[in-house]
């Protein structure tokens, strides 16, 4: 169990600002995720609209991607086996569908 406070705290970004010595995404994927909150990355807001958001995540080294939006209360995770850039495509692929089942939204 967590208090209110401690999920705050997980969803606050702890290296604005920071110099960033060493990102895991690749680099056409790198700008989309601009902070890291505690163990997870904070997606760029463009990416989960028309979700108020936030929206945060942690893609691993081959392609599984857990993520939750804050917004829309909701969850959903991709498990393969490929490498990162695979599961961001997919991710990428089938938040826009998730979103637009949720909000009855098309854009």
């Amino acid at each position: 169990m967590l208090s209110a406070s401690a999920i705050g705290a997980l969803k606050t970004n702890e290296i604005d600002g920071l110099p960033n010595t060493f990102n895991p995404f690749p680099p056409s994927a790198a700008a989309s995720y601009p902070g890291y909150g505690l163990g997870l990355f904070i997606s760029a807001p463009a990416l989960y609209q028309p979700s108020p958001g936030p929206e945060f995540s942690d893609p691993g080294l081959f392609g599984a991607t857990p993520w939750f939006d804050n917004g829309l209360n909701y969850g959903a995770m991709i498990l393969i086996s490929q490498d990162t850039q695979t599961g961001l495509d997919m991710w990428n692929a089938v938040r826009p569908l998730i979103i637009q089942q949720l909000t009855g939204s098309t854009s």
